[in-house]
């Protein structure tokens, strides 16, 4: 049971390229650019976690983000088109370029309404965190305010609201603002 809920948890524990693949086929066959996008998404996240080839994995990205805007249905478009700009913006997040991932990240922001806070408290959130990486903690810290506002949604996590709080937290640390710090904390409990 406990193997189970583990690939349950982690789907990329038990899934193969072959069967991505294999997926991607059935996907094309069936021409449902909604399930395409997924899968082109889908691959380059494998590449990334399984393969470390960042440039099969961007390949991927990118076709996924191209399907994504080309997709017709409003609220299929918008989920697919910000997983795409995510993905991307925590590629170059991790590959250690920055500017490139605040690119993806603001062009997702600005496709969102502001009726969109699960959009929106993830995208200020990322973009807070990469100006972190940085070294311009204030912007940081901006982002990851604004993401705290938007924390409030029915539709984020726990986890998400735990994260966010800790960004806040260790941004005040490193602004040197213990007071604001603990203050901070103190969510956190």
């Amino acid at each position: 049971i406990s193997k189970y809920k583990a690939s349950r948890q982690n789907p990329l524990e038990n899934t193969s390229k072959d069967g991505y693949l294999k997926a991607l086929d059935y996907a094309v066959i069936s021409k449902n650019n909604i399930l395409i996008c997924s899968i082109y998404n889908d691959l380059g996240i494998y590449y990334v976690i399984k393969e470390q080839d960042l440039q099969t994995a961007k390949k991927y990205f990118d076709k996924s983000l191209d399907l994504a805007n080309k997709i017709e249905h409003t609220g299929a478009s918008k989920a697919m088109q910000f997983y795409c700009y995510s993905n991307i913006g925590s590629f170059y997040t991790n590959t250690n370029a920055p500017k490139e991932a605040l690119k993806y990240y603001n062009l997702g922001l600005s496709k969102v309404s502001k009726d969109d806070h699960y959009f929106l408290c993830s995208f200020n959130n990322n973009i807070g965190t990469v100006y972190v990486k940085l070294g311009d903690y204030k912007t940081a810290l901006k982002h990851h305010k604004i993401a705290e506002s938007y924390s409030i949604d029915k539709g984020i996590t726990s986890g998400q609201k735990t994260q966010i709080l800790t960004n806040i937290s260790e941004t005040y640390e490193k602004l040197n603002q213990f007071e604001h710090l603990i203050k901070q904390a103190n969510k956190l409990v």
